[in-house]
């Protein structure tokens, strides 16, 4: 068992994490459902983001507690009800679908019109069994009153944000096996994650 499973009570069922409690004042952030890299890739991912800071003479650095890959957001922290997260919670649970590798081989600053964008690692080949996840559950959280845009973001993994804008560009290829998935609330401001539960891959 990881780490990260050590977390919560019942993994199976997405157990609510130790300390947490309903009704318990939530600080703002934005709540979304997430991969994380398993150890070996955030190495990985640390290994670039040096290499690509030494390149291009970039400041920022790789934060290996805050890496991840957005499924989906559901709303955000305190206008989100708690009712809102366990209707989530509910349907991650019900979702079944077999671990797969992700793999990602290039990287590029994604333009948000901020002072500082991110760079981005992402795959040129496609994310076909990320959209297929996506869209299986997206498409049950909408069944259960979630809204989503037409169109989402390509699937990527936001490595840091820095002011010089790096030009698409291959990189040693990130790779690890997905095997579960999270419900994260990003606190605003603090650049830390709250776990709100974690499902295993299985099917």
């Amino acid at each position: 068992m990881s780490a990260m499973s050590d977390l919560f009570l019942n993994q199976s069922g997405g157990g609510m994490p130790n300390g947490l409690l309903r009704g318990a004042r939530r600080d703002p952030g934005t709540v979304y459902f997430a991969f994380k890299p398993e150890p070996d890739a955030i190495g990985q991912v640390v290994s670039v983001g040096n290499h690509l800071c030494v390149k291009h003479e970039l400041a920022g650095s790789v934060r290996p507690s805050v890496l991840h890959m957005t499924i989906c957001a559901i709303g955000y922290f305190p206008v989100l009800p708690e009712e809102r997260v366990e209707t989530a919670r509910g349907v991650a649970g019900r979702l079944v679908a077999k671990p797969f590798e992700m793999m990602l081989n290039r990287v590029r600053t994604y333009p948000n019109g901020k002072e500082k964008p991110p760079l981005v690692a992402f795959a040129d080949s496609g994310m076909s069994r990320v959209d297929l996840f996506r869209h299986a559950l997206i498409a049950d959280l909408r069944r259960n009153g979630f809204s989503f845009p037409k169109k989402l973001p390509d699937p990527h993994m936001t490595l840091f944000y820095d002011r010089r804008v790096v030009a698409e560009e291959p990189i040693d290829p990130i790779r690890w096996v997905v095997r579960d998935f999270v419900l994260v609330h990003s606190i605003y401001g603090e650049g830390r994650h709250e776990l709100l539960g974690q499902w295993p891959l299985r099917g």
